[in-house]
């Protein structure tokens, strides 16, 4: 039994590396192509790289609800959106980037697009096909559930619900604080004004609000507590626009949930939460229009783009508008803009305090969001950025090797997360999942958004090492 079930992971390994070969000839074939029906074999082509991502990550025998999974589906949505539904017969009216680019900008992107994600697979590929890189959900549950309470003295059992009460109190007083500035401000005047309601500490309580609930969860103390605070939380950053936050607290749930209420997830209930996903889908296109208005006033006005079709298909039509920042960066690095290398030091920002790049780019951070906004010439809120915009603005089209090593990170990073935490350890399974969690938002952000939890997640380490040895 081991031996087939060695062999067919194998198998999968040959199948992926044969698609990304496949895949790269494609682009080669169709990287000057101006036809609708070309555009329509790379649309497929894509779709077809998202589906293997999620197969070989579930047929492995990972788990469905995962971070992974999550950022895959978001990846999709945020890429190739427009692109499918133009495909399938919306006009370019629907589909805006269609009208914004021209089809062989978009074909291009499509191209590069296809070698990224078949690359993505690739490099997952590289964790899942070993028998040993498999940790199903029912092993998850049945760790969780053979543990019971982890039992610290009473004065530290003490301090760890003190501190996340007040942690967990002020994120929520925070969120509620932007929620009432909408009432009267549009989300880019709440999203410039923030900093002035937070300060830089409201960064570090946000944090350290994450790990607490994760570290709570995960030693079954104040679950229902910090589920309550997760859940409303995320609410409120979703009803004030602020996606980066919400996407935070909605990756918690989906990581930990199915392992500690798994009878809310057996067969049965897949069509409730089938549905209640579509719901959730949906509402996201009203959440999403309403932040060119103040939540106060009338937002018909701004949903009248898409009044015309479906809630679903408008959230779609949101989302994939990402895939904006894309072309444009294909645009203007091939103009002749030159390649800049935010990933490196984004990596240099996020592990040496202090270290600031002083290039074309950057002010504290890297705001490739408020470059391509500029040249965009936006003059409403920023574009956002991409993952797949910064592989090319790196290393241009040769971006899809990177992808190679960055899918084999998020998987990898998962499994070693769930393995660590089948053992009994939690310092590390949770400043993991929450840097997987934070890094989902790179799908329309960048990568220098996670700088802050790096540094928090070495701070939490070597305070850990310090207390473990002051207290031997």
């Amino acid at each position: 039994m081991y031996n087939n079930k060695s062999h067919n992971n194998t198998i999968w390994l040959l199948v992926s590396f044969c698609w990304l070969f496949a895949s790269l000839i494609l682009a080669k074939i169709f990287e000057d192509a101006t036809t609708i029906e070309n555009h329509n074999i790379l649309v497929v082509a894509n779709v077809v790289s998202y589906v293997l991502c999620l197969y070989g990550w579930i047929k492995s025998g990972n788990k469905a609800i995962s971070i992974y999974v999550f950022f895959v589906v978001y990846l999709f949505f945020s890429t190739i959106a427009q692109s499918v539904l133009y495909a399938v017969g919306f006009s370019w009216e629907i589909a805006q980037l269609y009208y914004e680019c021209t089809l062989q900008q978009m074909n291009q992107y499509l191209c590069f697009n296809l070698t990224c994600i078949a690359a993505f697979n690739m490099g997952t590929a590289l964790v899942v096909y070993k028998r040993s890189n498999c940790v199903t959900v029912e092993s998850l549950v049945q760790s969780y559930n053979s543990r019971s309470s982890v039992n610290d003295s009473s004065v530290e059992s003490a301090f760890l619900t003190i501190l996340t009460v007040v942690a967990w109190l002020y994120e929520i007083l925070f969120a509620a604080r932007l929620l009432l500035m909408r009432q009267t401000m549009t989300y880019s005047e709440v999203y410039e004004n923030a900093s002035e309601v937070g300060g830089s500490l409201g960064s570090y309580i946000s944090y350290i609000a994450l790990f607490l609930a994760l570290i709570n969860i995960l030693q079954k103390k104040n679950v229902k507590l910090v589920y309550a605070c997760l859940l409303l939380t995320a609410i409120i950053f979703l009803l004030v626009g602020t996606r980066s936050r919400s996407i935070v607290l909605i990756s918690i749930m989906i990581v930990t949930l199915p392992i500690v209420k798994p009878q809310w997830f057996k067969k049965k209930y897949i069509i409730g939460w089938l549905g209640a996903a579509v719901l959730f889908f949906g509402a996201l296109s009203f959440i999403t229009s309403s932040r060119s208005s103040q939540l106060g006033s009338d937002t018909s006005v701004s949903m009248d783009t898409f009044e015309d079709v479906s809630p679903v298909v408008s959230t779609m039509l949101e989302m994939g508008a990402s895939a904006k920042t894309v072309v444009l960066t294909m645009e203007a690095v091939d103009a002749g803009f030159p390649h800049h290398q935010t990933i490196l030091y984004s990596t240099l920002n996020a592990i040496i305090p202090g270290f600031n790049y002083t290039g074309v780019l950057a002010n504290e951070y890297l705001q490739l969001s408020g470059w391509v906004t500029d040249y965009a010439n936006s003059l409403f809120s920023g574009l956002g950025y991409s993952i797949i915009a910064e592989a090319y603005m790196n290393y241009g089209r040769y971006g899809w090797i990177f992808m190679i090593i960055y899918g084999f990170i998020l998987a990898y990073a998962e499994i070693f997360a769930y393995k660590k935490y089948r053992t009994g350890e939690y310092l590390i399974p949770v400043i993991l999942l929450l840097l997987l969690s934070k890094n989902v938002f790179s799908v329309r952000g960048e990568l220098a958004l996670l700088i802050g939890h790096v540094r928090m997640s070495i701070y939490i380490l070597i305070i850990t090492l310090l207390y473990k040895t002051i207290k031997r």
